[in-house]
């Protein structure tokens, strides 16, 4: 008489393993955001995708360029955006920070 090992025990391994090799499969397929946000401006050269404040906005660079956009929506948002708990332009942060950060170094003789 063979004996059978439970349903029990062999169920929850293979459950997991299956589950584990659908996340692996979808997130390998799946766009990242700077992908998405690429794919709705082609020709622009993007440098850097950030998340904003604001559920499902990201604060997009491209060049010296600031704009704001979600990814998989057909829209481009140009402005600044302000935190008004403090008063702060985060738009004109990051382009003081961009302007720092390309600026010639000074040489002093």
């Amino acid at each position: 008489m063979v004996k059978r090992t439970p349903i029990i025990v062999w169920l929850p391994p293979l459950v997991f393993i299956a589950a584990l090799a659908w996340f692996s499969w979808a997130a390998w397929f799946k766009p990242t955001t700077m992908q998405a946000i690429q794919a709705l401006i082609p020709g622009t050269t993007v440098s850097e995708v950030r998340p904003t404040p604001l559920d499902g906005v990201y604060e997009v660079i491209a060049g010296p360029n600031i704009f704001y956009m979600q990814p998989g929506k057909p829209y481009l948002l140009v402005g600044h955006l302000f935190d008004l708990s403090n008063s702060e332009d985060l738009t004109q942060l990051k382009k003081d920070q961009l302007a720092h950060s390309v600026a010639p170094q000074e040489q002093t003789p």
